[in-house]
This record gives C-alpha cells, structure tokens and sequence, in this order.
C-alpha cells in the first residue's frame, strides 16, 4: 500500500542470460509477504526486477511506563498500547499525576519498528506543601505542633494534639474552609489526609477547638475548733466557678461559733478531687463585755477569771470576768484571720465582796486546783497576771458570836459578838470545848463539799432547871444536854474548815 521499502533490494549475479530462476520472499519482521512468498525470473532481458509485496501486521503492542525521576518508582500502573500496526509511528502524551511534574514536554513518539516496544515518563514530585495548626483561643488550649512540611504525594504528616487547658475538654478540628475534619477526645491528635479526589496532601490549616466543662463538682467542709460538723457539695459546675462558702456565726451544738480560716481552693479546678475548700470557725460563746454573750472574739483569745465562794459565805459583784490576752486582724475582703499578736497576759479586776454567814468572817482567797496559794484580799487579786482560766475561792472562818458580815471587798474581817453562855456554877452549867483543841483533817481546796451541817437549833435540849431546882434528875438532864451541844459543835466547826 506504501511502496515503502522494508528491506534493501538484493541483487543477484553470475547468473546466465535466457535462464529462469526461483526467489523466494526472505522474512521481514512484523510483515506478511503476499502470496506464496514465491517467484519465477526468466533472464531475457537485462536488469530485471522482481519485487515482494509485504503487509504490515495489524496486532503490535507497546507500554508507556511512568516513573518517579531518581528513584524509577512506579508511580502509575504502565499502559499496554494494543491493535497498533507494526512499523507505524505513534505519539503518546503523559498522563497528569498528581504531586508530580512530568519531564520534558509530556509527549513522546514510538516507532513500531520491533515488538515489545516501550516508552517511559519521569515525572518529579511538586514542592511540600505546609500545613498549620492552631487553637481557636489560647486561654482554652493549645497544640503540639504549629506548622510542617508535607511531601504532597509522599509525604508523612506528624500532625499536631490538642491540650486543652485547666476546665475545658477538646471538642474538634476544623480546615480553613470551617468543614469539621475530626472530633471528640480520642482525636485530640489530628494528622492530615491526602484529598481523597487529587489523592494528594493539599496546604491548609486546622484549627482545634475547646469548651469549657460543665462535669466538675466541689466539696465544703465546716470545722468547729477542729471538728468536722458540715459537709456541703455541689455537682455540675464549670470550671472557673467561685466555690459558695459562709464566714457568717454560726451555731454548732448550740453553741455560737466565729469564722476564723479557710484551707483550699476558692475557685472550681478542672480535678473535682482537688476541689475541696476547709472553712474553720472557733468557739465564740462569751464576751469581755457581757460574759456568756458571744462578742466576736474567738474564746480562744481569751481567758474567763471566775470568783466563787466557798462554805459558809458568798460572793457578790462583778463574778465573772473576760479578758481578751491575744489580738488579731481580719482580711478585710475575705474576713479571715491573717495576724495573731502576742499573748498578753490579764490581770483580775476583782471588783467583788465577799459576804460571810452568821458566826464566820472571810477568811483568805485561794486558786482552785491550787490550795496552797492563798491571797489575803482583792488588792492581792491585782497584783497577779493570767494566760489562762481562772477560779478565785473566797475561804470563812468560823469566829462563834453572832451574825457575820460582809467585809468590803474582801480584804478582811472581825468576828461578831460573843455568844450568851449559863450562868456560872448554876444548874446546868456547860463545860466549853474549844473547837481549836480538836485536831481536824485538812481537806484539799476543791469545790465546797456538800457538806450537812447540823444547827443548834436542830438538837433538842431539857429546860433548864430554875434557880434553886437541884434535883439529881434535872441534873443530868443537863449534862446530857451540854454533852450533845459540844458535840455539835465539833462537828459544825470541822466542817466549816473542810470548806476553808
């Protein structure tokens, strides 16, 4: 069909004029020879020619291959070419593949000039790509990584983690385009993707997103002088809330108490173990004003001096006296107790009298739990200095005679008058035992005994006889009856010592 030689002619010599000579058709590679592939020459002329006809084949195939420059890596499964006819030349252009670059000008030629032929395409990848990370607000969280480079075809992104700070949580990441490209905890790490249409990784940035938590709880706990009495909790709060707690008195076992401290945290962390605040209050059940009335100090600043009497007498006046030996301040925005000064410590203000009853005068002022410090007066009183609580003993003597009497304060005190007696050597005369004469016990200064006192009123005694009546009966009924009345007197007189 082309005339187009496929092989140089061969020429043929030596041979004899007038002959006939047989050729056969020699082989060409990827063509049939028409015919028998035979043919008869006769010589009867010079030059002669004879020609074979040859058809090119019509089912030649060839590749095109496409590979990574330096590295020959396939980057796209080769083309097999098939149908083509043997000896043609074909073009071939290459095909776009994404992240890569194709060498050249993208088109090539291949002769079919020998089966199994091919071609290949080198391609070179495109420049990294750079992918940004970010957090929508610093002060909600932040990220690992800010930026990397990424091989648009090859490449391997680290990618970056989402650390959101104290009270929130990660909630998801989103692309430059606002798409939400990952969410909830188990992808607080994002690594991109390639784009699953250009199957390569594109530049962008993401964007990781927080919200604050709402899941917290909290725990107050109330001490009173050291002892848990209330525990409040509050579940479902966000981060960051303040923590609601009282500095208010409050009342405790009936009993008024001050605000004093707090321990812990005044504001919700995002650990709702950690989320427990300590309030103290200390004891405020009396006051330097109005003892027994609470005034605001904390009882522990202070001490109570206390003025009592013992057997046969009392106390009157200011008995009860508060004094405050330590003072403090207060934080004027939280009320709490920042500065605690120094002891100081309280002298008595002793503005009491003592009162004794019939027959006893005061006698001296003692301390409870300290019998042998003894004072003779209030004035003795002022003259000492306390840290701690107190309790004065006012202490009577037993003088006989009649009524007692107050003795101004206490500094003090003469006896009453004498006590009538019967008449001398007279019928029912008594014989006089001194109480002084009948050795007592000491007993220890504690608080008055509950001692039964019997009176002389309470021992019954005879008439006496009158003046002239001797009788031996009458006698001896006397004698009985002065036996009785010393007797009673013995025992009035310890008691009033063991009460001393």
């Amino acid at each position: 069909d082309t005339n187009k030689i496929l092989k140089a002619a061969d020429t043929r010599t030596g041979k004899t004029f007038g002959e006939t000579y047989e050729e056969t058709a020699a082989t060409i590679t990827g063509y049939t020879v028409e015919g028998t592939g035979k043919q008869n020459i006769v010589l009867d002329a010079y030059n002669k020619e004879i020609t074979f006809y040859y058809t090119a084949n019509k089912n030649v195939s060839y590749k095109v291959n496409y590979l990574e420059k330096d590295t020959n890596k396939i980057l796209k499964a080769a083309d097999t070419r098939t149908g083509k006819t043997f000896g043609v030349t074909y073009e071939e252009i290459a095909p776009a593949i994404t992240g890569y670059t194709v060498e050249g000008t993208g088109k090539q030629n291949i002769v079919l000039d020998a089966y199994n032929k091919e071609i290949i395409f080198f391609y070179t990848e495109n420049e990294d790509v750079i992918v940004n990370y970010q957090s929508e607000d610093l002060t909600k969280g932040t990220v690992t990584l800010d930026t990397e480079s990424i091989a648009p075809a090859t490449g391997a992104p680290g990618g970056s983690e989402a650390k959101p700070a104290d009270g929130y949580v990660f909630t998801h990441w989103t692309n430059s385009n606002g798409d939400t490209v990952a969410t909830g905890e188990g992808n607080r790490h994002y690594t991109p993707v390639k784009n699953a249409a250009t199957e390569v990784f594109e530049a962008d940035t993401y964007t990781a997103h927080f919200t604050e938590r709402g899941d917290l709880s909290y725990k107050v706990e109330y001490y009173f002088d050291g002892k848990l009495g209330e525990t409040v909790t509050q579940d479902n709060v966000k981060f960051g809330t303040d923590i609601a707690y009282t500095t208010t008195d409050r009342t405790y076992n009936n009993q008024n108490y001050v605000f004093e401290k707090t321990e812990g945290p005044k504001t919700v962390g995002s650990n709702s173990e950690q989320n427990l605040l300590k309030v103290y209050y200390t004891l405020d059940a009396t006051g330097t004003e109005k003892p027994g009335t609470p005034d605001g100090v904390p009882d522990k600043f202070q001490i109570t001096i206390r003025y009592e009497a013992n057997a046969n007498g009392s106390v009157s006046g200011t008995t009860v006296e508060v004094h405050t030996i330590q003072n403090f301040e207060r934080d004027a925005q939280t009320g709490e107790i920042t500065t605690v000064g120094p002891v100081r410590p309280a002298t008595p203000n002793a503005k009491v009298t003592t009162t004794a009853n019939s027959r006893y005068a005061f006698d001296y002022w003692s301390i409870r739990g300290n019998a042998d410090k003894k004072y003779n007066g209030t004035d003795d009183l002022k003259k000492e200095a306390f840290i701690e609580d107190v309790t004065f003993a006012a202490n009577f003597k037993y003088v006989g005679g009649g009524n007692g009497g107050g003795n101004g304060g206490g500094n003090g005190g003469g006896p009453g008058s004498p006590s009538s007696k019967p008449e001398e050597g007279g019928p029912g005369a008594l014989t006089t035992i001194n109480p002084d004469d009948v050795p007592m016990a000491i007993m220890p200064d504690t608080t008055p005994a509950d001692l039964t006192v019997i009176d002389d009123g309470e021992v019954p005694f005879a008439a006496l006889p009158k003046t002239g009546q001797g009788s031996v009966k009458g006698t001896l009924t006397m004698m009985m009856s002065g036996i009785l009345l010393a007797i009673a007197a013995i025992n009035k007189k310890r008691k009033e010592e063991d009460n001393s």
